[in-house]
């Protein structure tokens, strides 16, 4: 996009980090980070549908490996301020079923009661 002087914005670049976390042969998360990080450096403010993708992208990863870089990106999304939502606590929470060697269960059994705590309730899809 840049190649062909297309700027990115929010909407554009949650769209393709979204994309590239539901890639057919598995989630791109390395080309999602790479894309979240040039969007950052190009004064783009990420906002909850960019790290709610990006999150996603780290749950997909395969063989689970990506459930501690979720948990920074998710650390690092409420000191930026931006809400959480079901969706992306349920993104969180599926990386931490997903995680190498065995669930990380106790995490997510902490994120369900912070979700509970901020009042974000769960749904059903």
């Amino acid at each position: 996009m840049k190649q062909e002087g297309v700027e990115c914005n929010e909407i554009t670049c949650s769209s393709l980090i979204s994309a590239m976390a539901n890639a057919a042969g598995g989630s791109q998360w390395e080309r999602a980070l790479q894309l979240f990080e040039q969007m950052k450096q190009g004064g783009v403010e990420p906002n909850d549908r960019t790290y709610s993708s990006l999150i996603s992208a780290m749950a997909n990863a395969a063989g689970g490996s990506q459930w501690e870089r979720a948990l920074q990106l998710f650390d690092e999304m409420k000191q930026e301020g931006v809400e959480c939502d079901e969706i992306m606590y349920s993104s969180l929470i599926s990386a931490m079923a997903k995680a190498p060697g065995g669930s990380q269960w106790e995490r997510a059994l902490q994120l369900f009661d912070e979700m509970k705590q901020e009042g974000v309730e769960p749904n059903d899809r």
